[in-house]
């Protein structure tokens, strides 16, 4: 599975688990989880569990998860078409797939005192 965003999601932290502090860096984030050869009957205890190694480093490089951020990604596959999901329709796209950054393309409002929202302190990247 390969999900990539406009601006990488916070994966270090437990308790920021999935957030994005800034929608302005200017970068793709990318993760790839990668399916294991016997899956586990709770997938998501799984993912779960590799996205605590990977945050202790734990693991080979070339299983469970890679996470990385570039102003772009370019996705190849030895298929024609990749099945995707576009803020959540179903699509099917040509490959290669490119992914670009485009600066002032997308504006989100967002009231500074919104719930949820961490403290300004609490941002780290």
């Amino acid at each position: 599975m390969v999900l990539i965003s406009n601006n990488p999601y916070h994966l270090a932290t437990p308790r920021w688990l999935g957030r994005r502090f800034s929608l302005t860096t200017g970068q793709l984030g990318a993760i790839v989880l990668k399916r294991p050869a016997q899956a586990p009957p709770d997938l998501l205890r799984h993912l779960r569990d590799e996205l605590r190694q990977h945050k202790r480093g734990a693991g080979p490089p070339d299983e469970g998860i890679i996470v990385w951020s570039a102003p772009g990604i370019t996705l190849h596959g030895d298929v024609r078409h990749l099945d995707a999901g576009l803020d959540g329709e179903a699509v099917r796209l040509p490959l290669p797939v490119l992914c670009a950054i485009r600066p002032g393309a997308l504006r989100v409002l967002l009231p500074k005192d919104r719930p949820g929202a961490p403290p300004e302190h609490a941002v780290r990247h």
